[in-house]
Protein backbone atom coordinates (compact mmCIF):
# COMPACT_ATOMS: atom_id res chain seq x y z
CA UNK A 1 0.00 0.00 0.00
CA UNK A 2 3.10 2.18 0.40
CA UNK A 3 3.92 2.25 -3.25
CA UNK A 4 -0.23 3.28 -3.84
CA UNK A 5 0.16 6.19 -1.65
CA UNK A 6 3.29 6.97 -3.54
CA UNK A 7 1.83 6.77 -6.98
CA UNK A 8 -1.51 8.83 -5.91
CA UNK A 9 1.10 11.50 -4.96
CA UNK A 10 2.92 11.80 -7.92
CA UNK A 11 -0.30 11.61 -9.73
CA UNK A 12 -1.60 14.59 -7.38
CA UNK A 13 1.42 16.52 -8.29
CA UNK A 14 0.74 16.01 -12.16
CA UNK A 15 -2.60 16.88 -12.29
CA UNK A 16 -2.53 20.17 -10.05
CA UNK A 17 0.81 21.17 -11.98
CA UNK A 18 -0.48 20.64 -15.24
CA UNK A 19 -3.70 22.01 -14.72
CA UNK A 20 -1.76 25.12 -13.22
CA UNK A 21 0.17 25.08 -16.45
CA UNK A 22 -3.00 25.15 -18.76
CA UNK A 23 -4.30 27.59 -16.73
CA UNK A 24 -1.86 30.50 -16.64
CA UNK A 25 -1.80 29.88 -20.52
CA UNK A 26 -4.91 30.41 -20.71
CA UNK A 27 -4.53 33.70 -18.49
CA UNK A 28 -2.00 34.89 -20.30
CA UNK A 29 -4.30 34.64 -23.40
CA UNK A 30 -6.94 36.92 -21.88
CA UNK A 31 -4.22 40.00 -22.75
CA UNK A 32 -3.09 39.93 -19.03
CA UNK A 33 0.62 40.40 -17.55
CA UNK A 34 2.38 37.05 -17.81
CA UNK A 35 0.97 34.77 -14.56
CA UNK A 36 3.69 34.86 -11.49
CA UNK A 37 2.45 33.28 -8.05
CA UNK A 38 4.99 35.91 -6.76
CA UNK A 39 2.62 38.49 -7.20
CA UNK A 40 -0.97 36.74 -8.78
CA UNK A 41 -3.42 34.97 -6.79
CA UNK A 42 -4.54 31.01 -6.98
CA UNK A 43 -7.95 32.04 -7.36
CA UNK A 44 -6.67 34.37 -10.79
CA UNK A 45 -6.22 30.94 -12.49
CA UNK A 46 -9.56 30.03 -12.47
CA UNK A 47 -11.76 31.03 -14.80
CA UNK A 48 -13.93 28.48 -14.38
CA UNK A 49 -17.53 29.01 -16.52
CA UNK A 50 -20.14 26.46 -16.96
CA UNK A 51 -20.94 27.12 -20.48
CA UNK A 52 -16.76 26.49 -21.49
CA UNK A 53 -16.28 23.42 -22.50
CA UNK A 54 -12.59 23.80 -21.71
CA UNK A 55 -13.11 25.96 -18.19
CA UNK A 56 -14.83 21.88 -17.09
CA UNK A 57 -11.31 20.00 -18.44
CA UNK A 58 -8.93 22.28 -16.39
CA UNK A 59 -11.11 21.85 -13.43
CA UNK A 60 -11.67 18.45 -13.73
CA UNK A 61 -7.85 18.02 -13.87
CA UNK A 62 -7.32 20.01 -10.88
CA UNK A 63 -9.69 18.17 -9.17
CA UNK A 64 -8.58 14.80 -10.15
CA UNK A 65 -5.45 15.92 -8.67
CA UNK A 66 -6.81 17.24 -5.49
CA UNK A 67 -8.71 14.09 -5.19
CA UNK A 68 -5.30 11.68 -5.51
CA UNK A 69 -4.00 13.81 -2.45
CA UNK A 70 -7.10 12.94 -0.76
CA UNK A 71 -6.88 8.86 -1.53
CA UNK A 72 -2.83 9.21 -0.86
CA UNK A 73 -3.81 10.36 2.88
CA UNK A 74 -6.40 7.79 3.19
CA UNK A 75 -4.61 4.88 2.45
CA UNK A 76 -2.39 5.84 4.83
CA UNK A 77 -5.16 6.14 7.46
CA UNK A 78 -6.45 2.33 6.55
CA UNK A 79 -2.24 1.30 6.24
CA UNK A 80 -1.80 2.74 9.44
CA UNK A 81 -5.56 1.89 10.91
CA UNK A 82 -4.08 0.51 14.42
CA UNK A 83 -2.68 3.37 15.02
CA UNK A 84 -5.28 6.84 16.30
CA UNK A 85 -2.36 9.23 15.31
CA UNK A 86 -2.95 7.90 11.39
CA UNK A 87 -5.99 9.54 11.41
CA UNK A 88 -4.98 12.44 12.93
CA UNK A 89 -2.39 12.99 10.07
CA UNK A 90 -4.64 11.97 7.41
CA UNK A 91 -7.12 14.16 8.43
CA UNK A 92 -4.94 16.77 8.31
CA UNK A 93 -3.75 16.29 4.95
CA UNK A 94 -7.50 16.00 3.58
CA UNK A 95 -8.69 19.14 4.79
CA UNK A 96 -5.81 21.39 4.05
CA UNK A 97 -6.19 20.31 0.19
CA UNK A 98 -9.66 20.53 1.01
CA UNK A 99 -9.48 24.28 2.09
CA UNK A 100 -6.75 24.88 -0.51
CA UNK A 101 -9.49 24.09 -3.33
CA UNK A 102 -11.99 26.12 -1.76
CA UNK A 103 -9.64 28.99 -1.59
CA UNK A 104 -9.16 28.41 -5.00
CA UNK A 105 -13.14 29.50 -5.43
CA UNK A 106 -12.92 32.63 -3.43
CA UNK A 107 -11.71 36.22 -4.79
CA UNK A 108 -10.61 39.14 -3.30
CA UNK A 109 -14.06 40.75 -3.11
CA UNK A 110 -15.09 38.45 -1.16
CA UNK A 111 -11.86 39.50 0.72
CA UNK A 112 -12.43 38.66 4.36
CA UNK A 113 -13.51 35.63 3.53
CA UNK A 114 -10.54 34.58 1.46
CA UNK A 115 -8.29 36.10 4.34
CA UNK A 116 -10.04 33.11 6.52
CA UNK A 117 -9.52 30.87 4.28
CA UNK A 118 -6.15 31.43 3.52
CA UNK A 119 -4.75 31.92 7.27
CA UNK A 120 -6.70 28.67 7.62
CA UNK A 121 -4.64 27.12 4.81
CA UNK A 122 -1.45 28.29 6.29
CA UNK A 123 -1.95 27.17 9.68
CA UNK A 124 -3.02 23.61 8.91
CA UNK A 125 -0.14 23.03 6.58
CA UNK A 126 2.39 24.78 9.37
CA UNK A 127 0.62 22.34 11.67
CA UNK A 128 1.00 19.08 9.48
CA UNK A 129 5.22 19.46 9.85
CA UNK A 130 4.68 19.94 13.47
CA UNK A 131 2.35 16.38 13.72
CA UNK A 132 4.65 14.84 11.54
CA UNK A 133 7.93 15.67 13.96
CA UNK A 134 5.85 13.91 16.81
CA UNK A 135 4.38 10.57 15.48
CA UNK A 136 7.49 9.95 12.73
CA UNK A 137 10.45 10.61 15.30
CA UNK A 138 8.59 8.99 18.58
CA UNK A 139 7.53 5.95 18.06
CA UNK A 140 6.69 5.36 21.97
CA UNK A 141 4.47 8.26 21.79
CA UNK A 142 2.74 7.14 18.51
CA UNK A 143 3.72 3.83 17.60
CA UNK A 144 5.18 4.53 14.40
CA UNK A 145 8.70 2.31 13.37
CA UNK A 146 10.33 4.81 11.06
CA UNK A 147 14.05 3.34 9.49
CA UNK A 148 14.57 6.72 8.13
CA UNK A 149 14.60 9.53 10.71
CA UNK A 150 16.92 11.33 9.28
CA UNK A 151 14.87 12.25 6.28
CA UNK A 152 12.02 13.13 7.70
CA UNK A 153 14.06 15.15 10.25
CA UNK A 154 15.53 16.94 7.00
CA UNK A 155 12.12 17.67 5.03
CA UNK A 156 10.12 18.62 8.42
CA UNK A 157 12.79 20.81 9.45
CA UNK A 158 13.40 22.31 5.72
CA UNK A 159 9.37 22.94 5.67
CA UNK A 160 9.07 24.07 9.22
CA UNK A 161 11.61 26.81 8.16
CA UNK A 162 10.52 27.56 4.82
CA UNK A 163 6.88 28.18 6.76
CA UNK A 164 8.68 30.87 8.99
CA UNK A 165 10.54 32.42 5.87
CA UNK A 166 7.20 33.15 3.53
CA UNK A 167 5.19 34.34 7.07
CA UNK A 168 7.50 36.77 8.37
CA UNK A 169 8.84 38.46 4.73
CA UNK A 170 9.36 41.86 5.80
CA UNK A 171 7.09 42.85 3.16
CA UNK A 172 4.64 41.30 5.86
CA UNK A 173 4.54 44.48 7.43
CA UNK A 174 3.08 46.37 4.21
CA UNK A 175 0.65 43.23 3.45
CA UNK A 176 -2.49 45.54 4.51
CA UNK A 177 -1.36 47.83 1.98
CA UNK A 178 -0.48 45.75 -0.91
CA UNK A 179 -3.84 44.11 -1.50
CA UNK A 180 -6.50 47.18 -1.82
CA UNK A 181 -9.90 46.05 -3.18
CA UNK A 182 -12.02 48.16 -4.87
CA UNK A 183 -14.81 47.00 -6.53
CA UNK A 184 -13.04 43.90 -9.05
CA UNK A 185 -9.76 46.08 -9.40
CA UNK A 186 -6.95 45.87 -6.51
CA UNK A 187 -3.68 47.29 -6.55
CA UNK A 188 -0.58 44.43 -7.61
CA UNK A 189 2.71 45.21 -6.13
CA UNK A 190 5.87 43.12 -7.79
CA UNK A 191 6.00 40.45 -4.69
CA UNK A 192 2.88 40.25 -2.99
CA UNK A 193 2.68 38.63 0.35
CA UNK A 194 -0.71 37.37 0.79
CA UNK A 195 -0.49 35.39 -2.86
CA UNK A 196 3.19 34.32 -1.43
CA UNK A 197 1.49 32.82 1.24
CA UNK A 198 -1.08 30.94 -0.42
CA UNK A 199 1.89 29.68 -3.70
CA UNK A 200 4.29 29.11 -0.82
CA UNK A 201 2.06 27.22 1.67
CA UNK A 202 1.03 25.18 -1.27
CA UNK A 203 4.48 24.05 -2.35
CA UNK A 204 5.11 23.05 1.91
CA UNK A 205 1.97 21.58 1.65
CA UNK A 206 3.51 19.18 -1.10
CA UNK A 207 6.43 18.74 0.40
CA UNK A 208 4.96 17.54 3.18
CA UNK A 209 3.98 14.28 1.90
CA UNK A 210 8.00 13.47 1.74
CA UNK A 211 7.79 12.52 5.48
CA UNK A 212 4.05 10.67 5.30
CA UNK A 213 5.70 8.96 2.08
CA UNK A 214 8.71 7.99 4.23
CA UNK A 215 7.18 6.77 7.09
CA UNK A 216 4.46 4.45 5.02
CA UNK A 217 7.41 2.63 3.83
CA UNK A 218 8.49 2.33 7.20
Amino acid sequence: MAFSILILVICGIIFTFLSFGLMALSYSKTGSAKYSPLSCFPFELNQFKRDQKRSWGLETAFLIGVLCFVFAAAFFIVKNHTKSMAYLIGILFIVDIVVFHVLFFIKLSNYKLHLIFAIIFYLLTFLIYLVEIFIFTNPYSAGFIVSNKVLIWIFTIIGIIFMLLIALNPSYKNWSKMVKVDAQTFYRPKYNYLAGLEWGSFLAYIISFIPLITAAFG
